[in-house]
């Protein structure tokens, strides 16, 4: 319900429930793996920053395999692509939540 009515920024999804998906505020997503083709990041990382609005997607990476297909993908279609640590993931999740909290 939060969800649908805008009060939630974050949400933490595999590849197959996050289909048809459609939170327009949605400001952050984090992908569990890596998708195993470009046009289904595209359809996951679209979860984010709809309508002229910012937002991030962030991918855990397991091996060294998996954080080279990811930029590889990054490249291929061409979009940012930059490496952090587990510890700046949840320090970026924390401060959008933090942020939830003082609008409210």
């Amino acid at each position: 319900k939060r969800m649908i009515e805008g009060d939630l920024d974050v949400v933490l999804a595999t590849e197959a429930n996050s289909r048809g998906l459609d939170f327009p505020s949605l400001g952050q997503v984090i992908l569990t793996a890596p998708s195993e083709e470009a046009n289904s990041y595209i359809h996951l990382a679209g979860r984010t920053g709809r309508q002229g609005r910012n937002g991030e997607v962030w991918t855990i990476v397991n091996n060294e395999w998996e954080r080279e297909a990811v930029g590889k993908m990054a490249t291929y279609l061409g979009v940012p692509f930059e490496e952090h640590s587990a510890a700046e993931l949840v320090e970026s999740v924390a401060a959008r939540y933090d942020e939830e909290v003082q609008d409210e």
